[in-house]
């Protein structure tokens, strides 16, 4: 392409647009990379070779090519949106909602940058704010379904419930096809406890382009959908978290109890844990090979398939640990120089920060602080890798013992742990699942509204007896939860030392 420079950035950018429109992005990064060399000053032409960069993951390159943008035309509302959208994606949503912010300055007639203004803003606890904003985006584009789905979620997480439905309802309205609002309906519902609807509209998780792409199973077996499986081989196969995991094991036993052999495929952390609910040897970590089966199901598709409802739930404890492990726990303490007589309680206060809804569980250790007040008590953090800023930020008087990583490797060692001290407090964790499925005592720290297995109606859990739940009285406000908990702590030990 010789001759007239701008003729050609003009072809080689429209090259880079249709390998972009074929999905071919790494063409067309090098496309677009001609064709800004040649016209280094062309709007268009950097918003698409951003826009590239940004689909192919490589953030840093999105930023600069944005921030070209912008330094040549301040007020480009598309790079703004853009450009929050990188911050989004790496989870950094103050970063996101400044862009954003600028975004809806400038196109303030439009529902995209108002929408993604709010879906940062619930993301960070700030829903009231964010009601605002999907609110104002419904109205100036009513059939934009990402801000119906956006708003029900920011009732949700406000525990609006009739309204959330109504958003989901209306996005269902718009597009029928769509299968994440019957997801977002599901989680409504079985937190209000109608597990029958709600099992049925939770099967719609497989159509979402997530769990499409890369969580459905075939294994080219037919899937069990309740038929008798007597002297059939089934295998269950784990999906989502190591919590969800192990909330849902507690089924394992009635299908075993329907005439069938049971093989487990789970993650290899939890292999050691879950291998006493199966026969010796069928207990599979992901990767290794299969055995020959009949049929298989998701662990968190057996609700429906048993047809769990609220009251059915079974909630005995279901998980064991080897007496040798939890005793040589328990002799770790005191060989590491900690008195017994304390009452031991082991502590988490934040969980993955990859996770989508993390601002809203996760603790500071500032907030923390009213803990530090309770003599008699032994904390132990079953956090790994405890970060400088953590340490420094901890609050004064609450001593910290921190276990070696090898001792809260893996979830049997963890349970292990677990099953040496007297208490765990937590935020939602598969930390927690654990020791509710041990029966062992458990304090939920949890936020207005976090997951629908908490059950916002219910001061219990129908899922583990042994868990007491904390609260949040308004959204993003923990203070009160944490007091409460201190409050019911200081009790706890007073009886110890008594």
């Amino acid at each position: 392409m010789e001759g007239d420079p701008q003729k050609a950035a003009a072809q080689w950018h429209l090259l880079g647009c249709r390998e972009a429109e074929g999905g071919n992005v790494a063409s067309a990064i090098q496309y677009f990379e001609r064709a800004a060399s040649l016209e280094p000053n062309s709007i268009p032409i950097l918003l698409d070779l951003g826009n590239a960069f940004a689909n192919a993951g490589e953030s840093l390159n999105a930023v600069k090519a944005y921030g070209r943008v912008l330094k040549l035309e301040p007020n480009s509302g598309h790079a703004w949106i853009n450009l929050g959208n990188v911050f989004f994606r790496l989870r950094d949503l103050a970063g996101a909602i400044g862009c954003y912010s600028n975004g809806v300055r400038l196109m303030p007639t439009e529902a995209l940058p108002m929408y993604s203004l709010g879906r940062a803003l619930s993301l960070m606890g700030k829903g009231t704010e964010a009601l605002e904003h999907l609110s104002h985006a419904c109205r100036l584009d009513p059939r934009h379904t990402d801000s119906w789905i956006a708003l029900g979620k920011t009732h949700q997480h406000l525990g609006h419930w009739d309204e959330a439905l109504s958003c989901f309802d209306r996005a269902l309205e718009i597009a029928p096809g769509l299968a994440e609002p019957h997801v977002d309906r599901a989680v409504v519902l079985l937190n209000q406890g109608n597990f029958r609807e709600g099992w049925k509209e939770y099967e719609h998780r497989w159509e979402t382009e997530s769990f499409r792409a890369s969580r459905r199973r075939s294994f080219g077996k037919p899937e069990w959908k309740g038929e008798s499986i007597e002297g059939k081989r089934i295998l269950l196969h784990a999906e989502q978290g190591f919590g969800d995991v192990i909330q849902f094991a507690r089924f394992i036993p009635a299908v075993s109890a329907m005439g069938a052999e049971v093989f487990l495929e789970v993650r290899a952390p939890l292999k050691e844990l879950l291998s006493s609910l199966a026969s010796p040897g069928n207990t599979i970590a992901a990767g290794e090979p299969l055995p020959e089966f009949d049929c298989h199901c998701s662990f968190l598709s057996l609700g429906r398939v048993l047809g769990v409802e609220l009251e059915s739930i079974p909630n005995e404890p279901y998980l064991q640990v080897p007496t040798a492990m939890v005793e040589s726990a328990a002799r770790a303490f005191d060989q590491a120089g900690q008195d017994t007589r304390p009452l031991r309680v082991a502590l988490v206060w934040k969980g993955n920060p990859s996770h989508p809804w993390d601002t809203l569980r996760s603790l500071t250790p500032a907030q923390l602080g009213p803990l530090a007040e309770i003599p008699g008590i032994q904390w132990y953090s079953l956090e790994k890798d405890l970060a400088g800023k953590e340490v420094k930020d901890w609050p004064q008087g609450l001593t910290l013992a921190e276990l070696p990583s090898e001792q809260i490797d893996g979830f049997q060692r963890m349970a292990a742990i677990i099953e040496a001290v007297d208490l765990l407090i937590s935020v939602d964790t598969a930390q927690a699942h654990l020791a509710g499925a041990l029966g062992k005592p458990v304090w939920l720290l949890l936020p207005l509204f976090y997951e629908w297995r908490w059950h916002s109606h219910l001061e219990n859990s129908p899922w583990y007896p042994s868990a007491r739940l904390f609260r949040q009285r308004k959204p993003g406000e923990w203070g009160q939860a944490i007091e409460d908990v201190a409050k019911e702590l200081k009790r706890m030990a007073a009886t110890k030392a008594e």
